[in-house]
């Protein structure tokens, strides 16, 4: 069949032109779908890093990074709190403890706001009190309070069970 529209032939252009654009249609969903589909055989990226997940550094009082004893209730864990923004508490093994918790922390005031990675980096921003060189006490969310005390300074690492 030919698409050729004739000036000759009116009432054949008329019944041809829907055909034309139902063709031209087609031929453009199926070149869509096609690069679409390209993607596909293609493995995924890595997950892109969040960057505003991390903390800023001028939320990051140097005074606070090095290692801390975090102490709630009869569990005391050790903390790495890292200039960078970030913080490794190791499990208490212990207590039954068993997996190392990771995120960023930021202070901004008199609050630290923990992301955990496994929290799926959800803010948990607790109230700081007591706040002295090389110790300070949040409040919890269930108003229990947790204390920290500095054991080491930057660079160093918290004991491996």
């Amino acid at each position: 069949m030919s698409l050729t529209l004739s000036s000759r032939d009116p009432a054949r252009a008329r019944r041809a032109l829907p055909v034309a654009l139902a063709l031209a249609l087609a031929l453009a969903l199926a070149l869509a779908l096609a690069a679409t589909l390209q993607g596909c055989s293609k493995p995924a990226p890595p997950p892109a890093v969040d960057r505003d997940l991390a903390a800023p550094r001028v939320d990051v009082p140097a005074e606070m990074t090095g290692v801390w004893t975090s102490t709630r209730g009869p569990v005391m864990r050790c903390i790495e709190l890292h200039a960078d923004g970030t913080y490794l508490m190791v499990p208490d093994t212990a207590a039954g403890d068993r997996l190392d918790y990771r995120g960023t922390w930021r202070v901004a005031d008199q609050q630290i706001t923990w992301r955990d990675s496994s929290q799926g980096f959800s803010p948990d921003v607790n109230r700081m009190v007591d706040v002295a060189p090389g110790h300070f006490t949040t409040i919890e969310a269930d108003q229990s309070t947790t204390q920290f005390d500095r054991i080491a300074g930057p660079g160093a690492t918290c004991p491996r069970q």
